[in-house]
C-alpha cells in the first residue's frame, strides 16, 4: 500500500469528499472477498467512523461480524 504522509494512499481519496465513502465500502469488499475479515471489518469500522449511519456499510459490518465468528 501506498503511504502519504502516515496515512494510506485510499483514506485520502474519501477525505476530499467525505459524503462518498464507496471507496471504503469496496474496499472492505475486497478485503472480504480475498478472506481477510480483520481487513474488512477494520475498513468498513473506519467507514462509519466518518458516517455512523451508512446503512450499506452497517449491512456489511454486520455481514463480516457473522463471518468472523
Amino acid at each position: 500500500m501506498l503511504k502519504t504522509e502516515g496515512k494510506l494512499a485510499w483514506t485520502d481519496a474519501y477525505t476530499m469528499d467525505s459524503e462518498d465513502l464507496t471507496v471504503l465500502v469496496n474496499r472492505s469488499l475486497a478485503y472480504s472477498k480475498n478472506k481477510d475479515l480483520k481487513a474488512a471489518l477494520a475498513v468498513i469500522n473506519e467507514c462509519l467512523s466518518v458516517i455512523p449511519k451508512y446503512c450499506k456499510a452497517k449491512d456489511l459490518q454486520q455481514r463480516l461480524l457473522k463471518l468472523s465468528k
